[in-house]
């Protein structure tokens, strides 16, 4: 009984030592790893770089930017085309009001002749020549907006009365037409459609 009962505890005790060992080992392999830690030196050199990732590129362009930018230049050149097509058509207004403001005419039949060479920028010769008289300051009154044609009722009634007279104007009178002159090319030219259209004599476009 005594011989087999020394064999075990040996046994025991041996396994015993050795898990005491493997355990003590842990323990100090444990303590030592921050004292290693700290022995490289400044912690930070063991950080990597963050990499960033790559920016995305403008181009090529998405459609929809293509599509928004084909509109944009459409608008622009349909913006210009039209800029440009309304300072060709007043031209003939722009040098008829410098005619008038650099050469007043000192009578009435003249500045019929200096209305006549505006309306002429825009109206066919046949009909101009055509317009004589009370025939012409109809014509005269018909290319005013309405609310020009109230202003203006008193001379556009007396023009005719005054074209016959042989009297010349007195300055006061002729200064009023000369303004009247003015107000006609700017607010009479360039026709619009609805007043170029009125029931004047005369012919079709040369």
């Amino acid at each position: 009984m005594a011989a087999t009962v020394g064999p075990t505890v040996s046994t025991t005790s041996a396994r015993a030592v050795a898990v005491f060992c493997r355990h003590t080992a842990g323990v100090t392999m444990a303590r030592s790893t921050p004292m290693t830690w700290l022995d490289n030196g400044n912690p930070l050199e063991t950080m990597h770089d963050i990499v960033v990732a790559p920016a995305a590129h403008w181009w090529p362009l998405a459609p929809g930017w293509w599509v928004l930018t084909l509109l944009v230049l459409v608008v622009l050149i349909s913006v210009s085309w039209l800029s440009w097509r309304a300072w060709q058509r007043r031209r003939p207004q722009r040098a008829a009001l410098k005619q008038i403001k650099q050469s007043p005419a000192d009578s009435l039949g003249q500045l019929n002749l200096q209305l006549k060479q505006a309306a002429l920028g825009y109206f066919p010769r046949s009909q101009i020549s055509a317009l004589q008289g009370p025939l012409w300051w109809q014509f005269l009154a018909q290319q005013l907006p309405p609310r020009h044609q109230q202003q203006l009722a008193e001379l556009l009634q007396q023009g005719p009365l005054l074209s016959y007279q042989k009297a010349p104007l007195t300055p006061q009178q002729l200064a009023d037409y000369q303004r009247f002159a003015l107000l006609w090319v700017q607010h009479a030219l360039p026709p619009k459609p609805k007043r170029s259209a009125a029931p004047v004599q005369g012919g079709q476009h040369d």
